[in-house]
């Protein structure tokens, strides 16, 4: 009798729990899943800078020769030099460290294809900063984990090398985020960063890692798990009671940046997730994996897709947080890379831009002249499109020989990316001020 009375409260009570908000609303669990960081160097409303980087496609030295690994770039890439991933990486770090900010962010795509002696070469890399008080966040990309295509390359040939489970890059990246979280969701490799005593930054991870090597590839596309949905909440819901205010960041865009491009790169379910946001009043986050500089919005929720660190001209961004004065301030840098490999980085973009739509045009059959034009065209967007300067080209696209061409021609996946490029992408895409969330 006595055992069954036991077994009733117990009933009760886990009932009682459950009905009362469920494992998100207790005041024990709250505990257990917030664990705020009191020796913050950043005192609640100060003024905080972050530096904040994606897609750097890092390949160790130690697998690579010359050769081989230039020509798939030039022959299947959008014109991120990896062969000079070392070169970008000891440059950008040089930069970080003149710097001084209060946080680095990096938004994914951290490695080539996810070999692991470019995680564990990178982190090394990315320890200096730490031990120079400058503290790290990292999340993982769609190319980071369980990477199917992990290889090495020598001179004429690529060999298989291994790849890092969800749990290894835990392991590896432990000091760049993990171990200092304040929240750390159980069904990802999403978690809380504290920026300060009133921000955090939220770093979520929407890649598709479970499913790579069933299906033999890597997945480009993410989304954001049911799990991880709960989770986020219950983090927005603890920022709101306290007072802080939460920056976010994902890999995968949370809007769609270009119509001809959205497959893959926004999320799968971004509506679900921007709805989630905005009942926080969170308008502003901030993502990679497209590439390119851009800015999208849809009213006054504003994704920010930072270029990549590989790809010409090698953007990183620079965030100024006020939370006192509910502001935020966004600009681009362009990594110093020396006059030399700067130029070099323009040429080989440019080349790979100039080689990919040249050998699309030839099956249509056109006079070379017209083929030039249109080829030349094609180069001057897709070089304003990658550094978000269209608003400053396009003029000067509308009126070249090759635009009518553009206009003309059916049949081309190219002339919606040309033609919806530039109507979308007319606006400054590499500065922004607005408040950090929204007042109504």
């Amino acid at each position: 009798m006595k055992k069954r009375k036991l077994i009733l409260i117990v009933v009760i009570i886990a009932a009682l729990f459950f009905v009362g908000g469920g494992m998100y609303a207790t005041q024990e669990d709250t505990e257990l899943r917030i664990k705020l960081n009191t020796n913050k160097t950043v005192p609640q409303g100060e003024e905080m800078d972050i530096l904040i980087a994606s897609d750097i496609h890092y390949l160790s030295p130690d697998l690579m020769e010359e050769g081989l690994l230039e020509k798939v770039l030039l022959e299947t890439g959008d014109g991120k030099i990896t062969h000079y991933s070392e070169e970008i990486m000891d440059a950008f770090i040089e930069e970080v460290l003149e710097r001084q900010p209060d946080l680095l962010v990096l938004s994914g795509d951290l490695t080539f294809d996810g070999e692991k002696e470019s995680h564990i070469a990178l982190e090394e890399k990315l320890s200096v900063l730490k031990d120079n008080d400058i503290e790290v966040s990292v999340i993982p990309g769609n190319h980071d984990i369980n990477a199917y295509n992990a290889r090495g390359f020598s001179e004429d040939s690529t060999y298989k090398v291994d790849s890092v489970s969800a749990e290894e890059f835990e392991e590896v990246y432990s000091e760049l985020g993990y171990e200092t979280a304040v929240s750390q969701d159980p069904s990802s490799l999403s978690y809380v960063t504290e920026l300060s005593e009133d921000a955090w930054v939220i770093m979520l991870d929407s890649n598709k890692y479970a499913f790579h090597n069933q299906q033999r590839k890597s997945i480009s596309s993410g989304q954001i798990k049911e799990g991880t949905l709960e989770w986020l909440a219950f983090v927005l819901e603890e920022s709101k009671k306290r007072g802080i205010q939460p920056l976010v960041v994902n890999h995968h865009n949370f809007l769609n940046h270009h119509r001809s491009t959205n497959n893959s790169f926004t999320l799968d379910n971004s509506e679900e997730v921007v709805e989630l946001l905005n009942r926080y009043q969170v308008n502003l986050t901030f993502s990679g994996h497209i590439h390119l500089q851009d800015i999208a919005n849809e009213g006054d929720f504003y994704d920010i897709a930072s270029g990549s660190l590989s790809v010409y001209p090698h953007y990183f961004g620079e965030v100024t947080v006020n939370p006192s004065k509910n502001n935020l301030t966004y600009g681009t840098s362009r990594l110093n890379l020396g006059e030399t490999l700067t130029d070099y980085s323009k040429d080989f973009f440019n080349d790979v831009s100039r080689k990919k739509v040249f050998s699309h045009l030839l099956y249509f059959e056109l006079d070379d002249s017209v083929t030039e034009r249109m080829t030349d065209t094609f180069v001057q967007f897709n070089h304003a499109y990658f550094t978000g300067t269209i608003d400053e080209a396009y003029d000067s696209i509308k009126a070249s020989t090759g635009f009518s061409h553009w206009e003309r021609i059916s049949g081309t996946r190219y002339k919606d990316y040309i033609l919806q490029g530039l109507e979308e992408n007319r606006h400054n895409s590499r500065n922004l001020e607005k408040s950090f969330i929204s007042d109504n």
